[in-house]
Order: C-alpha cells, then structure tokens, then sequence
C-alpha cells in the first residue's frame, strides 16, 4: 500500500524526502510539507523532520535531480506557524505575519518571493521563507535547544 501513495504522491508532483518531510516545486520555490506521521513517536519527530531538511540540503547542493537546479526560495506553509510562529523563525525561515495583508505581500515581492501560485489560503495558516542561500548552511543545526523550546510549551525540552 505505500508503494500505491508514493505514486499517487508523485503524480500530484510530491517528492518525498524521509517519512515526515516532502515537498513540491513550482517555479523557483520549493514548498515543505510535514506528513501526518503517527508511526513516529513526538520525541522523535524534531531529529526526523531536522535530518529531513538536512537531507533536502543536501540533495539541493548536489543538484540530485534537474528540477532542483533553479530553486531560490524554501517556503513553509503551516497553521502551525501561525500559533508558534518561533518555530519557523528557530529553524532560520523568516515568518511573514499575515501572507495575505498587502504590506506583507508587498514586502514578500522585495524579499524576491512573488508569483506564488500555492500561496496561503487559509485564515489559519502562516507563511514561511528562507533563501535557498541560507538553506544550504543548515541553520535549524545551530541551536538545538532553541528549537526544542519553541515546539513544546514552558519550554520544554522532551523532544
């Protein structure tokens, strides 16, 4: 049965990267997804989802597949983001505060991010961005902490 949705998946032009992270293409951007995943437990899903991005790194460096080539921009899209908006930000994307306010547009288009066809529908969902530049340095590597404490509330450090 996985075989069938990893080909259903690649038909709607996803890629799977690990178990919890894929992602799809559209122009210059590449968009992130995190996968419903419960077969990984809570305290492991940050080093999964880390080693994902690692892994994207990585393959975006050795320009693994042609289509990677011409990307400028990594882009998140969660309703995640919304509640946690550090989350993004710890892992080194810069969060935009409301995707659909026209001072943000605006300062999305001088950011370099325009023509975004997936864009943020949802009332419920922030936007996220980071140059593919800075994502090639890893940054979400820095300060793990930093990041643990922005997933879990009191700062909590279980995963």
């Amino acid at each position: 049965m996985e075989k069938f949705w990893k080909a259903v998946d690649n038909l709607r032009g996803q890629e799977h990267v690990n178990e919890l992270l894929y992602y799809n293409i559209e122009g210059e951007k590449l968009f992130i997804h995190l996968a419903k995943n419960d077969a990984i437990p809570l305290h492991k899903k940050r080093s999964v989802f880390k080693d994902g991005l690692s892994k994207l790194a990585d393959d975006i460096e050795g320009k693994k597949k042609r289509e990677l080539e011409d990307i400028k921009f990594i882009i998140a899209g969660s309703w995640i983001l919304k509640i946690k908006p550090r989350l993004g930000e710890d892992l080194g994307f810069k969060v935009y505060k409301d995707p659909s306010d026209e001072k943000n547009i605006e300062e999305m288009r001088r950011d370099g991010i325009t023509s975004m066809q997936h864009g943020i529908t949802a009332e419920n969902e922030q936007l996220a961005a980071m140059p593919v530049e800075k994502f090639l340095k890893k940054p979400w590597l820095a300060d793990k902490d930093k990041v643990a404490s922005s997933i879990l509330p009191n700062g909590s450090k279980r995963i």
